[in-house]
C-alpha cells in the first residue's frame, strides 16, 4: 500500500518552518499551508474533501477516494458504517491514523458471526474489476477467520436475482496489525450490480474472542491488464 503526496509539496513543507494557524493553515516561509482536513495534501491538491488522499492501496499513483465506487470505505463516519448491511459498529482507530476517520469495528463474542455487506454499486457487465481493502484481525479462532466475497446482481441496484459469490481473499490467522487483502474479478455477462461482503467467523467451540476491523475499501475497474480471477467463484 502507497501513501500518495505531492512531491513538491512535501518537499516544500520539510523545508520551510512552519507556524500553525486557526483553520487548518500553517504559516510556512511567509506562505500559507491550508489542509482543512488534515491529510497532509494542500486545499489545492486534495481531490476528496473530508478524506483521506493519502490512501493509495493498489499503488498506481492516484488517491482511493477519487477512483473508488464505494463511497463509503473509508469510513469517516458512524453513517458510513450504517450504510452497509447486518453488523458492523464505528470504530475511531482509522487503518492509516488519520484523525478524521476510522474503522468498521466487525465485533467482538462468542458463538456467532459477524458479518456487512456493502451498498449496491453499478458495474459494467463482462468486465474486469479490483477489490482491495484494509484489514486487521485478531485473536482468530476460524479457519479462515475472515474471508471477502463479492456478490453480483441482474440488476444495478441489486434488487433482480443474484447470479452468485465470488471469494477473493481470506485470513487465517492474526494479521498482526493493518493489513491489504483482496483480488481481482471479472462480472459476468449478466451482472449489473455488486456487494461486497466480508465475514468474520465465530465458532461455538472458540476459547477466546474474535476481533476484526475493516477500513478503506477500493473497488474500481481492473485497467492494468490482468483479467484474471483470483477467488473462486460460485455461480447458480
Amino acid at each position: 500500500m502507497t501513501r500518495v503526496l505531492p512531491a513538491l509539496l512535501a518537499a516544500a513543507a520539510l523545508a520551510l518552518p512552519a507556524t500553525a494557524l486557526a483553520g487548518g493553515e500553517t504559516k510556512a516561509g511567509g506562505s500559507i499551508w491550508s489542509d482543512a482536513d488534515g491529510d497532509g495534501v494542500h486545499d489545492s491538491q486534495d481531490l476528496c474533501d473530508g478524506s483521506d488522499d493519502t490512501v493509495d492501496l493498489d499503488a498506481d499513483g492516484t488517491a482511493d477516494c477519487s477512483q473508488s465506487f464505494l463511497g463509503t470505505g473509508p469510513f469517516d463516519s458512524s453513517s458510513d458504517v450504517a450504510a452497509w448491511w447486518f453488523d458492523g459498529s464505528f470504530d475511531s482507530t482509522d487503518a492509516e491514523g488519520y484523525a478524521g476517520s476510522g474503522s468498521m469495528d466487525l465485533g467482538t463474542g462468542w458463538f456467532a458471526t459477524a458479518a456487512s455487506m456493502s451498498p449496491c454499486v453499478a458495474v459494467d457487465p463482462s468486465t474486469p474489476h479490483e477489490l482491495l481493502l484494509q484489514v486487521d484481525v485478531a485473536n482468530a479462532t476460524a479457519n479462515p477467520n475472515l474471508y471477502v466475497q463479492v456478490w453480483e446482481d441482474t440488476q444495478s441496484d441489486c434488487s433482480g436475482s443474484t447470479l452468485g459469490q465470488t471469494t477473493l481473499d481470506q485470513v487465517l490467522a492474526d494479521t498482526g496489525g493493518w493489513t491489504v487483502i483482496g483480488g481481482r474479478f471479472t462480472t459476468s455477462s449478466q451482472t449489473r450490480g455488486v456487494q461486497v461482503f466480508v465475514a468474520n467467523l465465530r465458532p461455538q467451540n472458540a476459547t477466546t474472542e474474535t476481533e476484526a476491523w475493516l477500513d478503506n475499501v477500493l473497488l474500481h475497474d481492473d485497467i492494468s491488464g490482468s483479467s484474471s480471477d483470483t477467488g473462486s467463484e460460485s455461480r447458480d
